[in-house]
């Protein structure tokens, strides 16, 4: 898959339509983890900033505060199951990129893992992090994106066909915009 480097100040369009995306992050041992996450935005173009919301007692959150960095990357429809898989267990008590056995790469800037073909991705430095009851509002700025380069329709991203990115509406519920 060949990705394209985007201007971080145009990142904010990977969520801007409001996809489920996937949370990497690494512990302190160096342990890699992934963990689907619906509550996500951009925050801001410039500087270059999103937001994720993280219950506080789960190892992504752990990973988080400890390194003060992780990747959002936006999975497309094909990659429901491994979502799924993802969210199923945590990472807390299972190494889920050995027990789900799927290809992924580093980032180049944020060591972290992102999974093989998602449609986009952006690497973050935590700025802030604000506590509303257990849920930690984590604000990143981003250092690094990339997007598929087939994606890309005259430099906008085209999230449709077999670019279509999921949306979880609950449970274990989810539509695509294939739907739209």
């Amino acid at each position: 898959m060949l990705y394209k480097k985007m201007d971080t100040d145009s990142a904010y369009r990977l969520l801007n339509h409001g996809p489920l995306a996937l949370v990497s992050t690494r512990s302190g041992r160096g342990e890699y983890d992934i963990a689907p996450v619906m509550w996500n935005c951009p925050v801001n173009d410039e500087p270059a900033q999103l937001m994720v919301a993280v219950y506080e007692g789960h190892k992504t959150f752990k990973n988080i505060r400890a390194n003060k960095e992780f990747i959002i990357s936006v999975p497309v429809v094909s990659q429901l199951k491994l979502v799924q898989e993802l969210g199923s267990v945590s990472g807390k008590k299972v190494n889920k990129l050995e027990e789900f056995d799927f290809e992924y790469f580093k980032g180049q800037v944020i060591d972290c893992a992102v999974p093989a073909g998602v449609l986009g991705f952006a690497e973050c430095r935590v700025n802030k992090i604000f506590t509303q009851c257990e849920t930690k509002l984590v604000i990143g700025d981003i250092v690094r994106a990339e997007v598929l380069s087939a994606a890309l329709k005259n430099d906008m991203i085209r999230p449709v066909g077999k670019f279509a990115t999921l949306h979880h509406t609950g449970s274990s519920s989810f539509i695509s915009t294939k739907d739209i």
